[in-house]
């Protein structure tokens, strides 16, 4: 099962009358994430020709996908 956790964190002060300080972070963490493959995808180094002409997109779907995300 696909999963993400987020989370944050953050500080404010104030450093003159008139002056706020403030730095926040916050991050994604994704696990077992669904993406969709291409298995007839061209090959390299032209990307001119499907392995197999005949099928065209045969798309495959994984749920092996990894996420981070900092801010």
């Amino acid at each position: 099962m696909p999963y993400d956790l987020h989370y944050s964190f953050g500080v404010e002060t104030q450093l003159q009358k008139s002056t706020i300080f403030t730095a926040t972070y916050s991050g994604i963490r994704g696990f077992d994430l669904f993406r969709s493959r291409d298995l007839n995808a061209p090959l390299p180094p032209l990307y001119l020709q499907r392995p197999n002409p005949e099928i065209g997109t045969l798309r495959e779907i994984e749920s092996d996908g990894d996420l981070t995300n900092n801010a």
